[in-house]
Formats: C-alpha cells, sequence, structure tokens
C-alpha cells in the first residue's frame, strides 16, 4: 500500500514538473535585421557641436575625408541661428540646409538642397523682409561659379540667376551676384578696382573664424554694398558658409546667420 502510494506521489511531482516548464515556456521572439542595414558604412562621426535646442550635431572629422572648397556632398547638412531685427522686434529661427540630391546636367553639377525652418523666438509676421522659408534650391557650378536657383530649377536660365561664388577665393576678387549688373559689365570678375555697388569683393587674408560650431580655418570675408545697405559674408574652406550678416544703410533693420552645427561627410 505505501509502495503504491509512493509510485503515485512521484507521478504527481513528475506530472507538476512538466506543467510547470510548459506553462512557462515561450518562444523566443526573433529580431528581424533589415538586409539593408547591414551593409551601411559607419562614418567616423565626433559629436561636439552643441546648438540651442540642447543637441549634439555631429561633425565627421577633418581627416576622414578629403576637403574640397564648398563641399556639396549628398547628405551634408548646415544648420543656422537666423535673426531678423527691426526696430520694435526681433525674431529668430533655426534654418537647416542639407544636400537632398546631386547630379551632372547639361555641363553643371546640380546640387538640390532642402531648406527646412523652425522659429526659436519672436513672433514672425507673414510680410516682415528677409524672413526664411522652408523651400528647395539649387546650386549649379561649372567648377568655379556656383549659382543659385529658388523655387525651381531652370537650367537653361543659368547666366540669369545669382552667382552666390567664384572658387576659389583670393583677396581683391570682385564678381556682381546680380545678373543684371554682370550683363552689363562682362562675364569675367572685375578688379577691386573698378568695383561698385552689387560687386561681391573678397577682403583681406584667409583667416580664422570663430562660430558656436567650432573654430575655422581659411576663411574669407565676402562683401556686397548696395544702394541700401551692405552684405557681409565669411566663407570658410570646406565648410561653406559659416556667418552672414546684412544691415540697411538708414533704419535699424537687417538679419544675421550663423552657423551652430553641421555634418559634412
Amino acid at each position: 500500500m505505501l509502495r503504491h502510494i509512493s509510485f503515485l506521489f512521484k507521478l504527481y511531482i513528475i506530472a507538476v514538473c512538466v506543467y510547470t516548464l510548459v506553462g512557462c515556456y515561450r518562444p523566443a521572439s526573433r529580431m528581424v535585421q533589415n538586409p539593408a542595414s547591414l551593409n551601411q558604412p559607419v562614418p567616423n562621426i565626433t559629436y561636439t557641436f552643441p546648438y540651442t535646442n540642447g543637441l549634439l550635431t555631429p561633425s565627421l572629422t577633418p581627416s576622414s575625408t578629403p576637403i574640397s572648397d564648398f563641399p556639396l556632398t549628398l547628405g551634408n547638412t548646415w544648420i543656422y541661428s537666423y535673426t531678423v531685427y527691426t526696430e520694435n522686434e526681433t525674431t529668430s529661427w533655426r534654418v537647416s540646409d542639407t544636400v537632398v540630391a546631386t547630379q551632372a546636367q547639361d555641363g553643371y553639377q546640380v546640387t538640390e538642397i532642402q531648406q527646412d525652418v523652425v522659429l526659436t523666438f519672436g513672433y514672425s509676421p507673414p510680410d516682415i523682409k528677409y524672413t526664411p522659408v522652408s523651400e528647395k534650391y539649387w546650386y549649379l557650378s561649372d567648377g568655379s561659379h556656383y549659382y543659385r536657383q529658388n523655387g525651381r530649377l531652370i537650367i537653361s536660365q543659368v547666366n540669369r540667376s545669382w552667382l552666390e561664388l567664384v572658387l576659389p577665393l583670393s583677396e581683391g576678387l570682385c564678381w556682381y551676384p546680380g545678373p543684371d549688373q554682370r550683363l552689363q559689365v562682362s562675364t569675367t570678375p572685375p578688379p577691386a578696382s573698378s568695383r561698385t555697388y552689387g560687386c561681391r569683393i573678397v577682403t583681406g587674408s584667409p583667416a580664422q573664424f570663430d562660430t558656436p560650431a567650432g573654430e575655422f580655418s581659411f576663411c574669407f570675408r565676402l562683401m556686397t554694398p548696395d544702394g541700401g545697405g551692405s552684405s557681409d559674408i565669411t566663407f570658410c574652406k570646406g565648410v561653406g558658409m559659416v556667418a552672414e550678416n546684412y544691415d540697411e544703410s538708414d533704419v535699424r533693420f537687417g538679419y544675421h546667420s550663423i552657423l551652430i552645427g553641421y555634418m559634412i561627410h
């Protein structure tokens, strides 16, 4: 009798153990990876450039890529703090410019840039001058001349486009960004001695320039006086535009922009 009870007790213990194991078992969920992500190269990125909202902006280390004067590589991003001021108010935005497409077309290297704008301070009246907008714009380059088109790309109208840059920069170089003035003079940048209003002049030799995104070397100042004020741009080799100021002559009105973060591939 006792032997029978012991046998039944053993069967009970075995049944409890089997039930416990089966009840507690759950099939392991599978980790599914995107096959394309397995082949993505991982760049050497250092996170060193904080900007206004506390995030960190990645920037490739200088030694990881060859330096070009104006790096318009796919994926490159520049982030600016942009402020418009008047006699009565000040308004600021965060402006991000990202290269979203590049292609060779009709003898030009065409670079498409997506500009995204976020209001960070103040109120933005719809009719305020110099207000930045979220839009696409394009650079068309023949290797030394960088033309800019906003809103719509029309390659056949490149000679009627704004001439943003003439590279390489050197002290005393001067050109007319506006197409009307270019057509009036010649296609050759005029010498500094004959410059007039509207001519963008490279002033001084390259120097260092400090921004919230870091300190850069080999930077040029580009001054563009016109009838109503003067534009002052700082361009640094290997980075691009790092600062811009425009001040009206007779009133407290203008804008200033400074680089606060960037990512260069």
